[in-house]
């Protein structure tokens, strides 16, 4: 049985995921995009982000995405628990680190077809 590393599959630790941190209120999130981050945006939202056109998002959608980028690091945060963190004061800073993080995890995909 293979022992579970406390760095391998950890945002922030593990130098292979995209990682992105975002303080809001004090408390700092690690935002996540890899492939079950993808899949659950899909499985929430309905929106395949392969063929999305990121600029064109609703509420459900962001809120969507911005809760699945942080399940990886805060597997306990529910999806109400990720919309409590949007208001109108964080909306920029959200959308923002959620921009960074899926640029970030499609950067590694290109970089591996290289």
């Amino acid at each position: 049985m293979a022992t579970k590393s406390k760095v391998a599959g950890t945002p922030g630790l593990d130098p292979a995921l995209p990682n992105v941190p975002l303080t809001i209120g004090g408390d700092t999130y690690h935002l996540c995009f890899d492939f079950n981050a993808i899949a659950q945006v899909q499985a929430t939202t309905g929106v395949n982000l392969f063929a999305a056109d990121p600029t064109k998002f609703d509420p459900i959608t962001f809120r969507g995405m911005f809760w699945s980028a942080l399940l990886r690091a805060h597997p306990d945060l529910t999806i109400n628990d990720a919309g409590a963190l949007i208001t109108p004061s964080t909306i920029p800073a959200i959308a923002e680190a959620v921009s960074k993080v899926w640029n970030e995890s499609q950067a590694e995909v290109n970089e591996g077809n290289g």
